[in-house]
């Protein structure tokens, strides 16, 4: 009998998680949270290497200990400052990877167009925020965090532009849909008087797809040496 790829028990747990989470089993899903990104890096670790392992495992390690961290940021404002350094580190290290993957090899002129809108739609979403949000003096740590998310996406959007090939796609996917659930976790976290249902719902199945597909392109990207 076939043995299923890991993949296939890492996207059920997935599917499981965003579930308890959809249907407001909240205890249960926060008990399970901190097990979300070890299954991505045991994929990792059983995977051949390649030459930017360590540094998709160091993304993945910082977005654990964001993961952990934000667990806990009711308590005090400290878990929620260093859970976003965390995940500040974690793209950082995405970058890195993605200017190994020669994301800044050619700038062309969709390059430009596309850091043109993703800055508008940056000072859009910050001014949103500031403007309607309780912000508890977190204005500066934001605007930090925002401008290097940014810059991930558009190192993916940059990676995509100069190689459109499979596996490179899902990292833009993927590099799109964690701005999309950064997105959703400000106005959850500081614009709570809107009251949007199931927004954390929506927070976790971006994130967790967001992760899962920029795994998936760089090990394919690797694996049929798209470099």
């Amino acid at each position: 009998m076939k043995k299923l790829p890991w993949s296939y028990f890492t996207a059920l747990f997935f599917i499981i998680y965003v579930f308890l989470v959809f249907i407001g089993e909240h205890d249960p899903a926060w008990f399970l949270k901190p097990f979300l990104m070890p299954f991505l890096a045991i994929k990792l670790f059983f995977t051949p290497y390649f030459s930017n392992k360590k540094w998709l495992l160091l993304a993945l390690t910082f977005s654990w200990t964001g993961d952990v961290l934000l667990m806990f940021q009711n308590l005090d404002s400290f878990y929620f400052i260093y859970g976003l350094l965390s995940f500040l580190i974690a793209h950082l290290c995405y970058i890195y990877l993605f200017s190994k993957l020669k994301a800044f090899s050619k700038f062309s002129k969709q390059s430009w167009v596309l850091l043109f809108f993703l800055i508008v739609y940056l000072f859009s979403f910050l001014s949103f925020l500031f403007v309607n949000g309780d912000m508890n003096g977190m204005h500066f740590p934001i605007v930090i965090y925002a401008i290097v998310l940014t810059l991930m996406l558009w190192s993916a959007g940059c990676l995509y532009i100069n190689k459109p090939f499979a596996g490179f796609d899902w990292i833009l996917f993927g590099a799109i849909s964690f701005v999309i659930s950064d997105s959703f976790l400000a106005i959850n976290k500081f614009c709570a008087f809107l009251d949007l249902q199931n927004l954390s719902f929506y927070v976790i199945s971006t994130y967790l797809f967001s992760q899962f597909a920029i795994l998936y392109g760089v090990i394919h990207v690797h694996r049929h040496k798209f470099l």
